[in-house]
Parts: C-alpha cells; structure tokens; sequence
C-alpha cells in the first residue's frame, strides 16, 4: 500500500506515456511562443496547441497544471482568450521563459 508520503514518487515513477508525450508539446509551445514574442502567454499557447477541429492536442488539466512550473516566471497579466474552456475574459498570467527543462 503507497502511503501519502510516497504517492508523489509512486505518481512520478509511473508516468504514463500520454502524459510525457503532453508536457513534450507544452514544452515545445512554450519554446515557439517565447521564440515569437519574448513571453510565454496562455492564449497563444493554447493556439499552438490546438489542432484544426480548434480542440486542443493535450490534457486541458496538465496544461493548466503545466504553469506552476519552475522554469517560468510571471511577468504580467492579460484577458483569456478561451471560448471553449470558458474562460474568455478571466485574468490570466503571462510568463517568461527560464530555460530548458
């Protein structure tokens, strides 16, 4: 039995090979979008993203999840742009970019 303690590494260890292949693609839209822009923003994440049926091409949760991440730092803020998600008008933050993973 996996004790709480040990859930966060019993998770980590057993990462399953969607959720690899979507922090690989989040990844990579973060690297595009500050190559683009000099900053890292949701909207245009989420565009990256996106596939042409305007679904997009990961886990809605990791990607909400994915900016808690290290490697970026808030610099501002700007209006959500996500119909679908519901979002559209909510404050989001924008980001800097640190580096590679």
């Amino acid at each position: 039995m996996t004790t709480q303690l040990e859930f966060p590494r019993a998770v980590h260890a057993d990462r399953n090979p969607w959720a690899l292949d979507d922090r690989d693609r989040i990844h990579a839209a973060w690297v595009a979008d500050d190559a683009m822009h000099g900053h890292v923003s949701p909207n245009c994440v989420r565009a990256l993203l996106t596939n042409d049926a305007g679904n997009l091409t990961v886990d809605p949760r990791r990607l909400s999840a994915s900016y808690t991440s290290r490697l970026l730092v808030k610099v501002g803020e700007v209006r959500s742009d996500d119909v679908k998600g519901r979002n559209v008008g909510a404050v989001v933050n924008e980001y800097r970019f640190r580096g590679q993973a």
